[in-house]
């Protein structure tokens, strides 16, 4: 889920600057190795093509370069990868919080952290005293959790009144369940759909829970069938089929944030 909602976020930046504002589309996915290691010094983005100052108006120059270096799944949302580093002050970098320890690798931009999860970030952001970072929230359990800092709440006491009024630092920012993913137009429609599998499940997540329920329910001719799994990823659209044919769906998975399997 993390993934997909960056790319909803870059591109309803860019559907709402496109709609009340003349300015061309102003976000972009910054794609990075994976092998990367901060001690070694500068951040290693892939395909990046230009200087920072050569990016005026080449927009088709930008969508050319885009549509081959998007993933596929994504490729739905107006989400260009970026062909340089942001190093502007006008710049903000939207960091997931699993990538909170490179945020001092882009000097001279702004910086926010969106919390999608708590624990996935696995403690490695702590300095919540920083007055340069905002902090978006996914989730209740993610606001909690900010709410909780206390370097945090006094960062923002701190703030004069028209700083914290122009400038929250404490935002939610949820994504969302695209529409291609509801086959169904109509609650009737749903409700003649033939309900023939009893129970689908996360196969990646909480299985020692699921596993106990199958145990139990050996006797009981109750199916149980897998969503995909490690090896045997399955496609939004054969996810969607089979939640559609599925009368429960369990998950004890840890839900550090609003996971999207749960909701679709």
């Amino acid at each position: 889920g993390g993934p997909e909602a960056l790319h909803q976020l870059c591109d309803m930046i860019n559907q709402v600057m496109c709609t009340s504002t003349s300015q061309k589309k102003t976000a972009r996915m910054l794609y990075l190795t994976e092998d990367f290691n901060p001690k070694h010094g500068s951040l290693p983005a892939i395909h990046l093509t230009r200087n920072h100052n050569d990016d005026d108006d080449d927009d088709d120059h930008d969508r050319a370069a885009s549509s081959s270096i998007l993933p596929l799944p994504y490729r739905n949302y107006d989400a260009p990868h970026a062909l340089f580093l942001p190093s502007r002050d006008s710049d903000l970098v939207i960091w997931p919080e699993c990538w909170t320890h490179l945020i001092d690798t882009l000097p001279n931009t702004q910086s926010a952290i969106w919390w999608l999860s708590v624990d996935n970030n696995k403690g490695k952001f702590q300095n919540f005293g920083r007055s340069d970072i905002r902090h978006f929230y996914q989730s209740e359990y993610a606001k909690t959790f900010l709410l909780g800092k206390e370097d945090l709440l006094l960062t923002l006491a701190a703030a004069t009144p028209k700083k914290k009024n122009d400038e929250e630092r404490i935002m939610a920012l949820t994504e969302y369940i695209p529409a291609r993913r509801f086959p169904v137009q109509n609650v009737l429609s749903y409700k003649a759909i033939k309900r023939d599998i009893d129970v689908v499940y996360n196969p990646l997540k909480g299985m020692h829970f699921t596993d106990a329920i199958m145990d139990r329910s050996v006797r009981s001719g109750i199916t149980f069938t897998a969503i995909g799994g490690r090896f045997n990823r399955l496609t939004p659209e054969e996810v969607t089929n089979l939640l559609l044919r599925a009368k429960v769906y369990i998950d004890f998975g840890s839900h550090p944030g609003m996971d999207r399997l749960p909701r679709e």
